[in-house]
C-alpha cells in the first residue's frame, strides 16, 4: 500500500488557501471563463459612468482562484453573505466545484 504525503490546510490539489480581499457587493458573479470576467468587468465600467452612484455594486471573481476549501468559506463570510445577488457560472459541471456549491446551498438556506 502506498500513501501519498498529506500537509494540514492543503487540498489534494496542492492548491493554497487564498484571501481574495473583496469587499461586499450588492451583486456578485462567479465564473472560470476570465474572459467573461473581463467583458463583465468593462460594462460595469460604463454603467458606473452612465448612472454613477445609482449602479449596484459588482464583484467579480474566478473560481480558479476558490478552489481551496478555506478560500470558500472566507469568500462567503467576507462578500457572498452580504451580496443581494449571486451568479455562479459552472462550467464543466456541479463536481468542478462542489464543496462551493454546498456552501452556497447552506447560504441560501441560512
Amino acid at each position: 500500500m502506498h500513501l501519498l504525503a498529506a500537509q494540514p490546510g492543503m487540498v489534494t490539489d496542492g492548491s493554497e488557501a487564498v484571501d481574495l480581499g473583496q469587499q461586499p457587493g450588492d451583486v456578485v458573479i462567479l465564473s472560470a471563463a476570465e474572459s467573461e470576467l473581463a467583458c463583465l468587468a468593462g460594462a460595469q465600467g460604463r454603467l458606473v459612468d452612465a448612472f454613477g452612484d445609482q449602479t449596484p455594486s459588482l464583484r467579480l471573481a474566478s473560481l480558479l482562484q476558490l478552489g481551496h476549501n478555506m478560500s470558500v468559506d472566507l469568500y462567503i463570510e467576507d462578500v457572498l453573505s452580504d451580496a443581494k445577488f449571486i451568479i455562479v457560472r459552472i462550467l464543466g459541471g456541479r463536481g468542478y466545484w462542489d464543496y462551493g456549491i454546498e456552501q452556497l446551498v447552506a447560504l441560501a438556506r441560512a
